[in-house]
């Protein structure tokens, strides 16, 4: 029973301290601001929103596959550096996955993505 008591103790000390500590570092802030000024110059007035209208143009698809491949190169182009070719895109037939293999893919991503 004396160790939950000192354990509650010690924590409510603690937290205590913490937001003794926070509060302080919010008058800190406010002094240096303060301290410190605005700068001195006009506020920007609010103009009124100027509203454009567009028609819409008939895409074709081809212009959609031709910029997406446009984009995969250019992001690879950054991944990899110079010195690589891209010879040809083309999309992978989708296929249903185990529950276990999405699991484990999942997971090495995020693993690779922790990293940077």
């Amino acid at each position: 029973m004396d160790k939950l008591l000192f354990g509650l103790q010690v924590s409510i000390i603690g937290m205590g301290v913490v937001f003794v500590a926070l509060y302080f570092l919010t008058f800190v802030i406010r002094a240096i601001e303060l301290a410190v000024g605005k700068p001195a110059g006009k506020k920007p007035e609010a103009q009124a929103p100027v509203v454009e209208t567009v028609e819409p143009v008939a895409v074709k698809a081809q212009d959609d596959e031709d910029e997406i491949s446009a984009v995969i190169a250019a992001a690879l182009a950054a991944f990899m550096g110079s010195g690589y070719t891209i010879t040809s895109i083309r999309r992978l037939p989708v296929q249903p996955a185990a529950a276990w293999s999405s699991a484990g893919r999942n997971q090495v991503i995020q693993e690779r993505l922790s990293m940077y």
